[in-house]
């Protein structure tokens, strides 16, 4: 019912709308019903994976049909993805569908069998059987010729000319760039469809963009643009969520790099997680640890990018779309996967806790309908600097109880898990899920304390051994802090329930943290922490914590003695045997 009213409220605003044209309005100022909602700033994140991006365009393929969906019924026309984002930033496979999205505006059914024909097109046929040559030396698999003239074709489509400049002097409808390295040192570089006041000095055309961001190791041959070479940016950007994050504070609050009160929507897009198999051939053993780095650096950035944006997560602003099973087995040039790709991403797609998720996205993207201006920035960051904190989406985001079931079993799957094989990416996986039915719960007026004390604490579990698994000092502290956060909230709601055993319970997961947090602030004096002077105090406060607990026959006493055992080893462990 609540669905169903939802969606006749928004047709009922886009036909008073009368925005019959797919072009953005220029906005002047917060006033006048210009928003954050209908003006801030769209921004789309696109990771590398060869053939598996179509998986990304799948995924954008579901958000941008249930978005036009809505349009349509309102008689209106339905938008492209180039309408709607004012920055798309793409690496690798990510760039290649970020050129042809927002640069050559297609649709993503224009893109889906754009990039199908030339997947076929570069893959059918290999330049050599083995990466790796008679004296060791690492060669290309696959034909540049024939990338570069596939790429060509899909230009000369669009009515585009291959020798086109990437950044051809005119303000573009969306903003594009494209990240890549310079081959010989190392770095990555962003390749702009827009003009900037400081960046790179290359100015390759589009089939030159294409071609740098695509230059995979082992599969092609390095790309070429005014005497300079470059590879793809898989290692150190293969998921460019941060890269886009980056260049939108250098757009549009150069000043504060404070960006994140602009955003009305940021999306994230994966290929899927590709799997690393073991092999025996030593010759493999680099091109295996490349792409074993790959996929390390690419959750690894996703951590860093979603806890700088949690916020925004659960207020229906930020949204990381990544199909975690069923993909393990495509590797990049594997073009006759194609339905495997697709069944595996329908299958993420038709989950509830997606459906969900893709729900949020487009009601926040729907009512995008002016473009940003300077001086909108200008005033919308003073209005929000008055206010003290960004609005929250207008739409409260509401779910089934049945739907919160769903994501609170989904996030204790990945807790189910043996302690010495569950990954850091299980946690993160579990605390998303616990995240969002926490934020369901708080919009359901039916709530009571007890189930909101419930939710707080197994997120308290799960961010005390995020923390743990951590290995950046930085990362440690915020995840060990937003333990105690959860905690104390779980606390303060189990208290109005009057459940005492639970109280019990949460008062010594508290006393937990505590104890862990004396550690990391040991670590951090270069201390050891038996001689930390709020060692004895915590010790003492686990001691109560378990005398409360023996007040309660039905708990398991010999698992809290263990897992208190286990923190306060923490506190006795001699420095010289290493920290963990």
């Amino acid at each position: 019912m609540a669905a169903v009213q939802n969606m006749a409220q928004s047709t009922s605003t886009l036909i008073a709308s009368q925005q019959s044209s797919t072009t953005l309005i220029p906005s002047q100022q917060p006033g006048d019903g210009h928003t954050l909602d209908n003006t801030g700033y769209c921004l789309l994140s696109l990771d590398g994976g060869g053939v598996r991006g179509l998986s990304t365009l799948y995924i954008l393929q579901s958000i941008m049909k249930r978005l036009n969906f809505m349009r349509e019924e309102a008689g209106l026309r339905p938008r492209k993805p180039c309408e709607i984002f004012d920055l798309i930033g793409g690496t690798s496979t990510g760039g290649l569908i970020a050129i042809m999205l927002g640069h050559l505006e297609m649709s993503v059914e224009e893109c889906i069998a754009a990039y199908t024909k030339l997947m076929r097109h570069i893959f059918e046929k290999k330049k050599n059987r083995s990466f790796v040559s008679k004296m060791g030396r690492v060669k290309a698999r696959f034909s540049a010729e024939a990338l570069a003239e596939a790429i060509s074709t899909v230009i000369k489509d669009r009515g585009r000319s291959v020798n086109e400049k990437f950044e051809n002097g005119t303000k573009p409808r969306c903003r594009v760039f494209v990240c890549t390295k310079f081959q010989k040192t190392n770095t990555i570089t962003r390749l702009r469809n827009y003009r900037v006041p400081v960046g790179s000095d290359n100015h390759p055309t589009i089939l030159e963009a294409a071609l740098a961001t695509s230059a995979a190791p082992t599969y092609f041959s390095e790309a070429s643009i005014e005497g300079s070479k470059f590879v793809d940016g898989a290692i150190g950007a293969n998921n460019p969520a941060v890269q886009v994050e980056e260049e939108a504070a250098d757009l549009w609050c150069e000043e504060t790099g404070q960006v994140q009160p602009l955003v009305k929507c940021f999306i994230s897009v994966g290929t899927g997680h590709p799997g690393i198999r073991s092999v025996s051939d030593k010759g493999l053993k680099h091109f295996l640890e490349t792409l074993q780095k790959e996929a390390t650096e690419t959750e690894h950035t996703n951590q860093q990018f979603m806890g700088r944006w949690r916020d925004h997560e659960a207020k229906g602003r930020c949204f990381r779309l990544n199909v975690d099973h069923g993909l393990a087995d495509v590797r990049l040039a594997e073009f006759e996967e194609e339905g495997l790709i697709k069944d595996a991403t329908s299958a993420y797609l038709e989950r509830r806790a997606t459906i969900v998720m893709v729900s949020k996205c487009v009601d926040n993207l729907r009512l995008k309908e002016y473009e940003p201006t300077a001086e909108f920035n200008r005033r919308l960051r003073e209005d929000l600097h008055a206010r003290g904190d960004p609005p929250p989406y207008q739409s409260v985001a509401r779910a089934t109880p049945s739907e919160i079931a769903e994501l609170i079993d989904l996030g204790n799957r990945h807790l189910k898990v043996a302690p010495d094989r569950i990954t850091q990416n299980d946690l993160l996986k579990a605390r998303q899920y616990f995240s969002q039915a926490l934020l369901y719960r708080r919009n359901d007026p039916t709530t009571s304390p007890k189930q909101v004390a419930r939710l707080c604490q197994k997120l308290m579990e799960t961010s005390l051994s995020l923390s743990m698994k951590a290995r950046d000092p930085v990362q440690r502290k915020e995840c060990a802090d937003q333990a105690r956060e959860y905690g104390e909230t779980a606390l303060d709601n189990v208290l109005q329930g009057g459940d005492a055993c639970m109280v019990a319970q949460v008062q010594f997961l508290l006393a937990c943290v505590s104890v862990w947090k004396v550690y990391l602030a040991a670590r951090g004096a270069g201390v050891e922490p038996r001689s930390h002077p709020g060692r004895q105090g915590v010790e003492m406060l686990m001691g109560e914590r378990l005398e409360e607990l023996k007040r309660f026959p039905r708990l398991d006493m010999e698992v809290y003695e263990a897992q208190a055992g286990k923190y306060l080893g923490y506190l006795n462990k001699p420095r010289r045997l290493g920290w963990e």
